[in-house]
């Protein structure tokens, strides 16, 4: 059987295929075939021009939103060219010059990092340069291609970059702006521009912006007054009046214009009254002509004509008008029209108009600047006002719930604002010639820096205060996509500090510092301890590892006005910090400084062994402990280093970082969670206003002072004098007082040698007294009762024995060992001093070394009683401060408590070895102890040997009176002081009000706006420095007054200025909560 042969079709096709061909059918479905494929590739087409469509418009908000960077790529340049050929490049020029869009949202605490390479504001000012500009912000045709990949996977830290780049390059133009609409009259040219008549309503969506192709030629203001009857007029009129308020302080703006529109005509009757109105009027052909073509008041040429209607047909070709929300602090526009002209980007139009966008290139949202401006004072006065509070404020009045990204927008723009001022501000103390690095530094405090001729010199040149502050954290990570660096003018840089880093380790030691410390012997570290000890719960490891930024080291003049401060990172108040911050004023100030610190006696050995000891000997640097700090520091080191002391500091307690820190714990709550640039941004801020308040307050400083020293030395000079006569006493015998303390405590530093071998021999002594005595207690045998004939049946009976027996052996082998151990210890002491025959309880010199020994068993309880009033003491300082919150005054109250009851525990064993002293000492109650204001009073109770309670500086009375003859000292210098510094003061406001004026005056011409910024610094300034004017001139007719007059009639008081400051002498609420720790001293002074 042959196989059957296959064919390429089965059956059924090839019957299939027989019949198409014979009905002709094959021909018709190969072309529906093709028809389908033809559909398929149009459908595919129109899709891959979808596609090229939205990458084109992809591309162009590439463009947009680089136009601020300024990056350059040749390439990409070419592809945008050869693009325009193919498309209407003038229309793609146009769109790329309106700016970027709105960007995808902004971190709150978002920016940009480093400023990338970008043409200046100038170059792009030219029309040539704006549009290479324009197509060199086009990057790469790479990073076109991969911007739509990587636009879902940008980060915040990107997108924030792009946007504080791009307000970062406008800045320049901004502060322009802002100068032209704060001084608008200035330049008699300056004019706000006006909307050309006929202008369309904005339409389409993205930012609502209509392109005027000039419909119409732009009429005056005195044309745009005056009634037409023709429809588009009224039109005109109409939009304006709904759209384009000019008034942009106004807080009823929209209902005017809601009123406005209403009074329009309405009906045809209302109409014809309006047509029938205008016939009335003249209707000059002539006059109306020229009106329309002259638009001025005043005659012109035919040439001036033609190039005012040229310039305003190209205005209104060129321009631009887009919508925007306009936020005020009263009054709300859904929809307010802004100008823009071509070669100005929209923040800048909107800035000429009072509003500041929330977004740096296509803005949809501006706030008013006086609104920003309220938000800046009230920041200012009140540092612990947020934001999202006065956003909340807003919402309030305008009836608007918040939302989150309200609060961003707000700080967005609030942001800007702070640069715009500071650059305004950089501006004018460049014309000023104040805005060198070191200016503040130098002369922010004229009674401290504005030095005069002939003056008498002055020791120490300059009173500063420096001290840490652990309240101003910042947890690390906060803001990490904001990379701004923000430039303080307090600052000192991080750089600059970590140069101290780990250097006092290696470095030996070096001859003192201080002129008074050459015999220190480690007293310092002790205080240290002590004073760490008192606040070891401030801080340690644990407590700082969350933060960055730990607080801020902070040094300030005597004045208050903060000179510098370092930021802390990552650790508590290391060495590195007040090294910075001396070698700064060493190397800015120079010769003869004075620093309270409160651990200057540790201090001064820290800079005995950095690289600045040298310099600091070489310039004469003083070093004082703080007058409440004081408190924490022994008897010893307060001789040395205490202002009390050190007489030619005069009055100044060297507490003025307390001062400034009850007022800057109030900024911690707003920043603990920013960025480091806000961080910084509101510090900077903070101090700022400060500084400012203090200056306000220079007169009454000097003033206050200088009635303190009158005061005292009215008070203490019939006292001292009187006493001396008595004692038939001088000066000099005070001064040789404190001289024989200081040597006495030096000498008990540290105990000598062979008091200290003694002590031990002693103590081995009683141990074998102690061992000998417990060996004769075991040494007995203890039989057991074997009478019982049952007991030697009884097992648990013997294994009781047997226990029993075992325990004995033990006991008597311990206390063996335990005589063999003290007797080889008390032949050791032996041999070591020299003993041949052992002490006996009846031996001279064993009774002489066991009342030692009780005495330094009496020394151990005094300073336990004395380390537990020092922590009572901080507590209750702590308890008192502005600024601290309930939680922790129960927390400090509860401390307070069980401190009480440990200074009663310690009281009763202080009273149980006090009879025991030779000489008994007296016993003390809770209040006696509770009212030493100086640690002298521990000092004198510890010790007792050399006679030491017969010198006449340990009595009570002796030693008030030194203490009286020295307040006297430092009130007689710091009306030294005082009298050199109003005299300073006095010069300065004369001096800074003629060099303002005549600076003002100097630019008018060069530079009108900052001439208009340098005139309203000096009315300010003036009004300052009137106040001074006037409390210097009380001073000077006050009773004891020695200092110098002024000359020139400066000392009259300005008219109108001294009713209004009628008692402005009395101190006010801030300073009277800022002087707390002050005057907890100065009770803890007169309780004792």
């Amino acid at each position: 059987m042959s196989k059957r042969r296959r064919t390429g079709l089965s059956t059924s096709r090839k019957v299939q295929a027989a019949i198409m061909r014979e009905d002709g059918v094959v021909e018709e479905s190969t072309q529906h075939q093709r028809d389908l494929w033809a559909k398929r590739k149009e459908l595919e087409a129109a899709k891959d021009k979808q596609f090229r469509e939205m990458t084109q418009q992809a591309r162009l908000a590439l463009a947009e939103s680089a136009i601020e960077a300024g990056r350059d790529s040749e390439a990409f340049i070419n592809d945008v060219r050869d693009f325009m050929q193919r498309h209407d490049g003038h229309d793609v020029l146009s769109h790329l010059g309106r700016g970027a869009g709105d960007e995808e949202g902004t971190d709150i605490d978002g920016g940009a990092g480093e400023e990338a390479d970008h043409p200046s504001p100038e170059s792009l000012r030219d029309d040539a340069a704006w549009n290479s500009a324009r197509l060199a912000a086009l990057t790469s045709s790479r990073v076109w291609q991969g911007s739509r990949r990587r636009h879902d996977q940008r980060t915040r830290q990107q997108r924030n970059e792009r946007v504080h780049l791009a307000w970062a390059v406008q800045l320049d133009a901004l502060v322009t702006a802002f100068l032209e609409w704060k001084h608008p009259n200035v330049e008699e040219n300056a004019k706000q521009p006006t909307p050309p008549e006929g202008l369309p309503h904005a339409q389409g969506s993205g930012q609502g912006r209509t392109r005027n192709a000039g419909q119409g030629q732009p009429r005056d203001d005195d044309e745009q007054r005056r009634p037409h009857d023709d429809n588009n007029e009224q039109q005109r009129v109409r939009d304006d009046g709904r759209q384009w308020p000019r008034d942009n302080d106004d807080g009823d703006e929209q209902q005017r214009a809601r009123d406005d529109e209403q009074r329009r005509p309405r009906d045809d009757d209302e109409q014809q009254r309006a047509r029938d109105d205008e016939q009335r009027r003249p209707r000059d052909d002539d006059e109306q002509q020229r009106a329309r073509n002259n638009g001025q008041r005043r005659p012109r040429d035919d040439d001036e004509q033609q190039r005012v209607r040229d310039d305003e047909q190209r205005r209104a070709r060129d321009d631009y008008y887009f919508d925007v929300t306009a936020i005020d602090v009263f009054s709300f526009q859904p929809r307010r029209r802004i100008l823009q002209l071509q070669d100005e980007g929209a923040n800048v139009s909107l800035v000429r108009q009072g509003l500041l966008g929330c977004s740096p290139v296509q803005p949809t949202v501006a706030l008013s600047l006086p609104c920003l401006e309220l938000y800046h004072q009230l920041r200012r006065r009140q540092a612990s006002f947020s934001i999202q509070a006065m956003v909340k404020v807003l919402c309030s009045l305008h009836n608007v719930t918040y939302a989150q990204h309200l609060r961003d927008q707000f700080s967005e723009a609030f942001d800007v604002y702070l640069a715009i001022i500071r650059q305004v501000r950089a501006r004018v103390d460049t014309a000023l010639g104040r805005n060198s690095r070191d200016w503040r530094l130098k002369n922010a405090c004229p009674p401290c820096g504005y030095k005069q001729d002939n003056e008498p010199p002055l020791i120490p040149a300059r009173l500063h205060a420096m001290d840490g502050n652990n309240s101003l954290k910042r947890v690390e990570g906060s803001g990490h996509a904001d990379k701004r660096v923000f430039e303080s003018r307090y600052l000192i840089k991080p750089e600059e500090v970590d140069r101290f880093e780990n250097e006092v380790r290696g470095h030996t030691a070096a001859p003192p510092v201080h002129p008074i410390d050459a015999d220190d012997h480690g007293d310092g570290a002790e205080c240290t301890k002590r004073w760490k000890a008192a606040n070891e719960s401030a801080g340690g490891e644990s407590s700082v590892r969350p933060f960055e930024q730990t607080g801020i080291f902070v040094c300030a003049c005597r004045h208050g006005i903060v000179e510098s401060f370092a930021e802390m990172r990552h650790s508590g108040e290391l060495a590195k910090y007040p090294l910075a911050t001396v070698m700064r004023l060493l190397e800015v100030l120079g010769h003869s400084q004075g620093i309270g610190h409160d651990i200057a006696c540790s201090f001064t050995s820290t800079i005995n062994k950095s690289s600045i000891g040298i310099k600091a000997r070489e310039l004469n640097l003083l070093l004082s402990v703080n007058a409440f700090h004081g408190h924490a520091h022994n008897r010893l080191c307060q001789l040395r280093f205490h202002p009390l002391y050190l007489e030619i500091l005069g009055l100044e307690d060297l507490e003025t970082c307390e001062r400034i820190f009850s007022a800057s714990n109030l900024v911690a709550r707003t920043i603990r969670f920013a960025s480091h640039f806000h961080w910084l941004q509101y510090i900077d801020l903070h101090f700022d206003q400060w500084d400012q308040d203090r200056y306000l307050e220079l007169a009454r400083f000097i003033t206050n002072n200088y009635r303190q020293a009158v005061a005292l030395i009215e008070e203490y000079t019939p006292i001292v004098e009187k006493y001396q006569r008595e004692q038939q006493l001088s000066d000099a015998d005070f001064v040789r007082w404190r001289q024989e303390e200081l040597e006495y405590l030096t000498n008990l530093a540290q105990e000598p040698p062979e008091d200290l071998a003694k002590v031990t021999y002693v103590e081995a002594l009683e141990t074998l007294k102690s061992a000998r005595a417990g060996w004769t207690a075991v040494s007995a045998v203890t039989f057991v009762n074997a009478s019982n004939p049952d007991n030697f049946n009884d097992t648990a009976h013997i294994k009781s024995n047997q226990a029993f027996v075992q325990a004995k052996i033990a006991e008597r082998n311990g206390a063996l060992r335990k005589l063999q151990h003290a007797e080889e210890a008390a032949i050791d002491m032996e041999r070591r001093l020299g003993i041949t025959a052992r002490w006996t309880d009846d031996s001279p010199e064993y009774k002489e070394a066991f009342a030692y020994v009780q005495n330094r068993r009496f020394i151990r309880a005094v300073e336990e009683l004395e380390r537990l009033v020092i922590q009572r003491l901080f507590e209750l300082s702590k308890a008192n401060l502005a600024g601290t919150g309930y939680k922790m005054r129960r927390l400090i109250s509860k401390h307070l408590v069980r401190r009480s009851e440990a200074i009663k525990t310690a009281l009763k064993k202080y009273n149980s070895l006090a009879p025991l002293q030779s000489p008994p000492r007296a016993t003390l109650e809770y209040g006696d102890i509770m009212s030493y204001g100086w640690l002298g009073e521990f000092e004198l109770l510890k010790h007792s040997r050399y006679a030491v309670l017969d010198k006449p500086w340990t009595s009570p009375v002796c030693r008030d009176m030194t203490n009286k003859f020295f307040k006297l000292q430092c009130a007689r210098a710091e009306i030294f002081r005082l009298n050199i510094e109003v005299a300073r003061l006095q010069r300065w406001v004369d001096d800074d009000d003629a060099h303002l004026l005549a600076t003002g005056e100097a630019v008018r011409v060069s530079d009108p706006r900052i001439s208009a910024e340098i005139m309203e610094a000096y009315r300010v300034r003036r009004r300052v420095n009137n106040v001074h004017r006037v409390r210097l001139a009380k001073l000077y007719a006050m009773k004891g007054y020695s200092g110098p007059l002024p000359t020139q009639g400066a000392h009259e008081v300005p008219g109108g200025v001294a009713d209004d400051q009628e008692g402005e002498l009395l101190p006010d609420e801030d300073d009277q909560m800022n002087d707390e720790a002050v005057r907890l001293e100065e009770e803890l002074s007169r309780i004792r």
